[in-house]
């Protein structure tokens, strides 16, 4: 049974330019980053090892570097960027919750800051993890029926590495399980496996 622990990165803060307003784009601001890092530490805790752990100044420096490198309109957009390249560039990594602060924001009246709370896991949604990536396909729950409308996406089936998703779909239409290729899938973007 596999753990999870949370590593947690609070505050860390960046003078960036972002913003829809022309002014925040130009004259800047003070944002802020809180980054919790779930994943399983116990090989980490057990040898008190670096090499088994994920390494916080290099988390730290990777979101800097995501925050410094462009400007965004949003926070949300900002967010989503940080926390789908944790998990695509951290494997260790299985879930990551970013909260990204803007302070003194450009509203008609007296705000602190606004916060966007960004949460992304493993799947085959996550932003930032290429498909070449995608290594196998595992079935939780797929219903075949003729009367659907829904059809297998055609770029999918091009995939090379997806072969046996092909072979399944054929051996289907072979013993009569749906006609014309058509299919309605139910949760799968969980069906997937994302490997290194």
């Amino acid at each position: 049974m596999s753990h999870q622990d949370i590593i947690r990165i609070k505050n860390a803060v960046f003078y960036a330019y972002h913003g829809v307003v022309r002014d925040e784009q130009n004259l800047g601001g003070k944002f802020e980053v809180d980054a919790e890092l779930f994943c399983d530490l116990s090989e980490a805790e057990e040898h008190d090892s670096l090499k088994q752990t994920v390494d916080y100044e290099k988390v730290y420096a990777f979101m800097k570097n995501l925050v410094l490198g462009k400007k965004y309109y949003l926070i949300e957009a900002l967010g989503n960027t940080i926390a789908s390249g944790i998990l695509a560039e951290f494997p260790k990594v299985s879930k990551v919750l970013i909260r990204v602060r803007k302070h003194s924001p450009p509203v008609k009246g007296v705000v602190d800051y606004v916060e966007a709370e960004i949460e992304r896991g493993r799947s085959l949604k996550t932003p930032g993890v290429p498909w070449t990536r995608i290594k196998r396909w595992r079935p939780t729950r797929i219903f075949v029926r003729s009367s659907s409308t829904a059809r297998l996406p055609s770029e999918i089936v091009r995939q090379p590495n997806l072969g046996g998703l092909r072979n399944r779909t054929s051996r289907l239409q072979r013993a009569g399980g749906f006609s014309q290729s058509r299919f309605r899938v139910e949760d799968f973007a969980h069906s997937w496996s994302v490997v290194r």
